[in-house]
């Protein structure tokens, strides 16, 4: 009873003292009061300076009035509450910014300083184990919030349609927009280090997002742009590597280098689908050019090499361009499926050379040389693609026997019309070869694509073939009868062999000379000093290893007349410079003039 009694005396000498003293301040005022007294009531006119404060925008300062406040009075219902209303302007404001609005940059600076003042808050009276979200210790955690909502906002959104043109201006737009976002925060988030906060959220996100297109199975072009963008892109000046943000741009390194794997992943699938299905159209559109009446346009002609080339160094481009460890991981993926191309290809043109299709003359030496063609390139682009050189020379053998059966079914027709024309003429011996060289050209003259490998390879061969041709009719000639309608007949094979060469020359220029085997055989003709036969067949075997000892024993004996042991010291003498300079002691001679073929015989 004493108790309550005092402490109805207690509140009426407040309301006196108050009214008479009103202009004294509660700290003042307060020890009248006694020890026991404490007020139930936030005071008006902590209330009042706190909602002044915040008409003024100073958030920081009103936090500080309610802590004040906190420190000196506890209740039924406490000072604390007021930071409800600070925190309501608060996220009005940092949100509205953190969106992209522009109307409240001005209040920005203020409600950062109140952030940061949250961030070393300690609240005097505990509620319980859950804090409201309002109370500055869980401001942090709220604005962590905002920015996980605000930039999912900020973030446009994958296209609906069209997926693989939209990608990349997807990305672009990603380029421009979140850039720009940040740099528009970073000046009032870099005080108060929750920059980071908000990359870091974008990088979440955005890669959240685009994993989306990981699900459905990108395509190459896609896994390439996706590749690039993270490897290169996404921490480029352009992007999180800003000038103006990388200072504070923080990354999951982590969740970017398992995102990126994925990526990749991803990518070597979609080259492994796409790639067979490519080289399969590939040799379809061949075949059926094949099967129809063969083009000799060049456009139409080196297709197969054109495509393929671009479709397997399109890939090998791009990934060089993505990483340097990229490209030999692709690289392994195009060798082994030009490998299954290849024999495919191989098995269908066999079939053919084997055939005994009825065609023209022309479409079928035309599709002949298109086949010797195709074989020649890829025999040399498989050993730029594949590493490993075991797993080729097999087929490589393969396409190299392919290869020599075609050009030797090209040049079969030719070399025979050759044969004959040139029999006609040294056994008749007028005339000038200058007269029939039109008549030796026309076949060849008319093949596809000049200029090009495979026409200056089959171009060669043929000179080669013609020079050792006109050799072997000459030396199998009556010397006696071809002096009298001759007369100087080294001479005239000299001229012959210009002749030759001129053609030959004017169609591939550049090529080899084979015409020195002419040059040099109408040499040894002239000679009938033993010792002088010497040297020069050792030179002329020297200079040129395709000339068999054969050859040059039948040009001794039409030429000088020699006896058989002569002849055989000769020889001897050869067989013994040449072991001298090829360091071995049996080289082997080749004895490509003495072909099996049938115009050859």
């Amino acid at each position: 009873m004493t108790i309550l009694r005092d402490q109805c005396l207690a509140k009426k000498l407040w309301k006196l003292v108050a009214r008479r003293r009103p202009s004294e301040a509660p700290e003042e005022i307060e020890p009248l009061l006694g020890a026991g007294y404490r007020r139930t009531s936030t005071p008006p006119r902590v209330k009042e300076q706190v909602q002044a404060y915040l008409r003024e925008g100073h958030l920081r300062e009103a936090c500080q009035c309610i802590q004040e406040a906190e420190r000196q009075q506890t209740g039924a219902v406490p000072v604390s509450d007021l930071y409800q209303d600070v925190s309501r302007q608060l996220w009005d404001i940092v949100s509205g910014v953190l969106c992209g609005e522009t109307t409240g940059l001005d209040n920005m600076p203020a409600a950062i300083k109140a952030l940061q003042w949250g961030q070393t808050y300690s609240p005097v009276q505990r509620r319980g184990k859950a804090e409201p979200l309002w109370m500055p210790q869980n401001w942090q955690q709220q604005f962590e919030k905002l920015v996980e909502q605000s930039v999912s906002k900020i973030i446009p959104g994958l296209p609906d349609q069209d997926m693989e043109r939209g990608l990349g201006g997807h990305l672009r737009c990603l380029q421009d927009c979140v850039p720009q976002h940040l740099c528009q925060l970073a000046p009032f988030l870099r005080p108060a280090q929750l920059l980071g906060c908000v990359t870091l959220s974008f990088q979440v996100q955005i890669l959240q997002q685009l994993e989306q297109v990981l699900h459905r199975s990108p395509s190459v072009s896609e896994g390439f742009l996706l590749l690039h963008w993270a490897l290169h892109d996404y921490s480029s000046e352009s992007f999180m590597g800003h000038p103006d943000i990388r200072d504070q741009s923080v990354t999951d390194k982590l969740l970017l280098v398992q995102w990126t794997h994925r990526v990749e992943e991803k990518l070597l699938e979609a080259i492994e689908i796409e790639l067979p299905t490519s080289l399969a159209r590939i040799l379809q559109n061949e075949q059926e050019t094949e099967d129809s009446r063969p083009s000799d346009e060049e456009e139409e002609f080196l297709k197969l090499q054109v495509d393929l080339t671009q479709v397997i160094n399109s890939f090998l481009t791009e990934a060089e361009k993505v990483s340097r460890s990229l490209k030999p991981k692709v690289q392994r993926i195009c060798s082994r499926q030009l490998l299954c191309f290849t024999e495919r290809y191989q098995e269908s043109v066999v079939e053919y050379i084997n055939s005994k299709q009825r065609e023209d003359c022309r479409s079928r030496r035309v599709r002949l040389f298109r086949i010797f063609g195709n074989c020649h390139y890829l025999k040399e682009y498989l050993e730029t693609i594949t590493e490993g050189k075991e797993d080729i020379k097999i087929l490589k053998a393969s396409l190299e026997k392919t290869e020599a059966q075609a050009k030797e079914l090209i040049l079969e027709e030719p070399l025979r019309k050759a044969k004959s024309l040139l029999k006609t003429y040294i056994k008749k011996g007028d005339g000038h070869l200058d007269d029939l060289m039109p008549r030796l050209m026309e076949e060849y003259e008319s093949l596809p694509v000049r200029g090009q490998l495979a026409h200056q390879i089959v171009l060669d061969s043929a000179y080669e073939r013609l020079c050792f041709l006109y050799l072997r009719v000459l030396l199998k000639s009556d010397r006696r009868r071809l002096h009298q309608r001759w007369g100087d007949v080294e001479g005239r094979v000299e001229q012959d062999a210009a002749s030759l060469h001129a053609s030959f020359s004017r169609m591939n220029p550049g090529g080899r000379q084979w015409n020195s085997v002419l040059l040099k055989g109408s040499g040894v003709l002239k000679l009938d000093d033993v010792e002088a036969l010497k040297i020069s067949c050792t030179v002329l075997i020297y200079e040129t290893p395709e000339v068999s000892e054969e050859l040059i024993k039948r040009l001794l004996q039409w030429g000088a007349r020699l006896s058989s042991q002569q002849v055989q010291s000769v020889l001897e003498t050869c067989q013994e410079v040449m072991v001298q300079v090829s360091g071995y002691p049996d080289p082997p001679r080749p004895s490509r003039w003495f072909c099996c073929c049938p115009w050859a015989r």
